[in-house]
């Protein structure tokens, strides 16, 4: 029974490190995307040749000094994170233009999607707000007992976006700080 109880365990602790990436920290993701970029390494990457690659090093050239913001690339994706306190409360997915002239290359498959719902999901169900879905345009709610505590929104089949209420709670405090600091 030991035995059972301990695999058990195991299982869920497993299930449970396999979603997240919302809410975690620097170093979670960095264990789930890898090493952050710096936006300019971003931006120059396929700039520079691999001969100039080699002899210059971007990160000595454009280190990463915004302490609230990282940027990933995984598999095909750009992933921007923002942090509050040390955690990730918004993360922007955007898929990169894949190989070929495909026009679509650039498009989330159904699949893609699910994956990066599930990914974003901190254990819970996502919702998907049907009066806000216009094909191009989807947004989905995330609560726990009750209470709201995530948004996603995709935009153009392009990219997604997900926001810990925290993180839209102190969105909505800038601009109404900066609203007032114009007038």
């Amino acid at each position: 029974m030991r035995k059972l109880n301990a695999g058990i365990f195991v299982l869920l602790v497993l299930i449970a490190g396999a979603r997240g990436s919302l809410l975690e920290t620097e170093v979670q993701l960095e264990k789930r995307y890898g090493k952050p970029v710096s936006l300019l390494e971003l931006s120059y990457e396929k700039v520079f040749t691999p001969k100039e690659k080699a002899k210059y090093s971007l990160k000595e050239l454009f280190p990463i000094d915004d302490k609230t913001q990282r940027y990933y690339l995984y598999k095909n994706f750009k992933i921007t994170v923002s942090f509050i306190e040390g955690k990730s409360r918004s993360e922007v997915v955007e898929k990169l233009l894949g190989s070929g002239n495909n026009p679509k290359a650039k498009v989330f498959s159904n699949e893609e999607v699910k994956l990066w719902l599930d990914t974003n999901s901190m254990g819970e169900t996502w919702l998907l707000d049907k009066g806000q879905d216009t094909g191009t345009h989807k947004f989905w709610l995330l609560q726990k007992n009750g209470q709201e505590i995530a948004a996603a929104t995709f935009e153009n089949e392009s990219y997604m976006c997900f926001m810990t209420s925290e993180f839209a709670a102190s969105m909505l405090q800038d601009n109404a700080k900066t609203s007032k600091e114009v007038r």
